[in-house]
C-alpha cells in the first residue's frame, strides 16, 4: 500500500501545479524514503484554451458546401434582357395554314381564296384573266322554243293559210313541230379580261349540236353573247357585281341553233367567303328582249343559290365540290304544247334544276388562299319540275387563269 502511494502523489502534485497556474511539467522534489525507489518521470500535458477572439454562436443557417482554398468562383450571372415584344414580321401564309387570308383580292394574280371558289352553273361574281372552255351534254326538252329561249317558234305555221289563226309569218324556227329534242351539245369558248381590280369585260363563242326526233339534226354557231362585269362591293371575303351581258342573234333559227332575237340580260352576281373552307354563290338575272321575232318571244328570269366546300388540299391539288339549284321562271312569251299541235302561254312557266359537281384545282398556290392557276370541273343537272328545258345535263369544264 505504501508503495502505491508514494507513486501517485507525484501525479496529484503535477495535476495540482497545472490547475494553479504553474509552468507545464513542473514538477516538485520529492524526498527520498528509506524505501523509495526512483521512478521515471511522467509526461507533462498542455491543454489548449479556446482563442480569445472567436465569434459568438449565431444561429444554424442552412448548410453550404465550403469552398475550396484558391478555387476560382464564378461570376454572378448578368439579368436576362426585356423581352422584344414587338410583332414579328411573317411570309405569307401557306396552304397549310388553318385560317383564311383574303388580303390578296386587289392583287393582280393573288386574288386569295375566294379566286379558287367558282360555279358550276352559277356566273361567277368576281372579275378575271379567265379562259375557260365548257361542254354540254343536255338531254329530252320536251318545248324548246318556249319564250323562244333555246330556239324560236316553228317555222311550220309561215306555210299554213293566212286564214289559219296559227299563221305567223315571222316565226323563224325549224319547218316541222318538234315533239321532244333527244339531246344537244354546245361547246363554249369564253374569254374574260380584267381591267382594274372591279371591272372585266369577256366573250362568249358557243357553237352547238342539235339531235332533234323529228326535224333534222344540225350543227354551227350558236348566239354569240358579249359584256361586262362590275363589282359594286368588293371586300375580302365577299364580292357583289352587276353583270350585264348582250346576246346576238347569231345562230341559225331554222336549224335550231339560236333564238334569233337580241338580248340584253342585267344581274346581280354575289360570292361570299363564309370560312376558309366554305363558300356560298348567288344569282339573279333578266333575260329581256330587245327584239321580238315573234308573239312567242318573252323575258325569263333565271337565279340561283349554292354554295362549294374544301373537302381535300394538298400542295398541288385541291378538292371542291358543289351543289347548286339554278331556277327559271317566264314572265312572258308562248310555246307549242301537246307536239305542236296548240298553242300555251308560257308566263309563269317555271324551271328548277338541281345541280350537283366538284372542282378540283391544279398547281402549285398562287398568291395567299387556296387559288390555283387552272381547274376541272364535271358536274350533273336534274329537273326537279314538270316543266323544264331539259331532263338531264351533263357538264364539263376547265378553267386558266392567266
Amino acid at each position: 500500500m505504501k508503495r502505491w502511494t508514494a507513486r501517485l502523489i507525484p501525479v496529484a502534485l503535477t495535476a495540482a501545479a497545472a490547475a494553479a497556474g504553474g509552468p507545464a511539467g513542473a514538477q516538485e522534489p520529492v524526498a527520498a524514503g528509506p524505501h523509495h525507489r526512483h521512478s521515471p518521470a511522467l509526461p507533462s500535458y498542455s491543454y489548449p484554451s479556446a482563442p480569445a477572439d472567436c465569434p459568438p454562436p449565431v444561429a444554424a443557417t442552412p448548410h453550404v458546401a465550403p469552398l475550396t482554398p484558391g478555387a476560382p468562383t464564378t461570376p454572378a450571372a448578368p439579368a436576362p434582357a426585356p423581352l422584344d415584344l414587338s410583332p414579328l414580321t411573317t411570309s405569307a401564309p401557306t396552304m397549310g395554314d388553318a385560317s383564311p387570308d383574303f388580303g390578296g383580292l386587289s392583287a393582280g394574280a393573288g386574288l386569295g381564296a375566294l379566286a379558287a371558289v367558282a360555279p358550276g352553273y352559277i356566273d361567277n361574281a368576281l372579275p378575271l384573266d379567265l379562259v375557260r372552255v365548257r361542254s354540254d351534254f343536255g338531254y329530252r326538252m320536251n318545248e324548246p322554243d318556249r319564250a323562244e329561249f333555246f330556239y324560236p317558234k316553228c317555222g311550220c305555221v309561215r306555210f299554213v293559210p293566212p286564214t289559219n289563226p296559227l299563221f305567223d309569218p315571222n316565226a323563224k324556227g325549224p319547218p316541222q313541230p318538234e315533239t321532244l329534242v333527244d339531246s344537244y351539245q354546245e361547246l363554249d369558248l369564253y374569254l374574260e379580261k380584267r381591267i382594274g381590280e372591279r371591272f372585266s369585260v369577256f366573250f362568249d363563242l358557243p357553237i352547238r349540236w342539235i339531235n332533234p326526233r323529228v326535224n333534222g339534226n344540225a350543227s354551227g354557231i350558236s348566239d354569240i353573247s358579249f359584256g361586262f362585269k362590275y363589282a359594286i362591293l368588293y371586300s375580302e371575303c365577299q364580292v357583289l357585281t352587276f353583270q350585264l351581258r348582250t346576246i346576238t342573234p347569231t345562230g341559225d333559227g331554222v336549224l335550231g341553233l339560236g333564238g334569233e332575237n337580241w338580248r340584253v340580260v342585267p344581274g346581280l352576281l354575289y360570292l361570299r367567303q363564309v370560312s376558309d373552307k366554305l363558300s356560298v354563290f348567288g344569282e339573279v338575272q333578266d333575260f329581256a328582249n330587245v327584239s321580238r321575232a315573234s308573239d312567242f318571244t318573252g323575258n325569263v328570269l333565271r337565279y340561283g343559290v349554292g354554295f362549294s366546300y374544301l373537302l381535300a388540299e394538298t400542295r398541288s391539288v385541291r378538292v371542291l365540290p358543289t351543289i347548286e339549284t339554278v331556277g327559271w321562271t317566264a314572265l312572258s312569251g308562248k310555246k307549242f304544247a301537246d307536239g305542236g299541235t296548240a298553242v300555251e302561254s308560257a308566263n309563269g312557266d317555271t324551271v328548277v334544276n338541281l345541280k350537283a359537281g366538284v372542282r378540283v384545282g391544279f398547281g402549285d398556290t398562287q398568291g395567299p388562299g387556296f387559288f390555283s392557276r387552272s381547274d376541272f370541273y364535271v358536274g350533273y343537272g336534274r329537273a326537279l319540275t314538270g316543266e323544264f328545258w331539259y331532263e338531264d345535263l351533263l357538264r364539263l369544264e376547265y378553267r386558266l387563269r392567266y
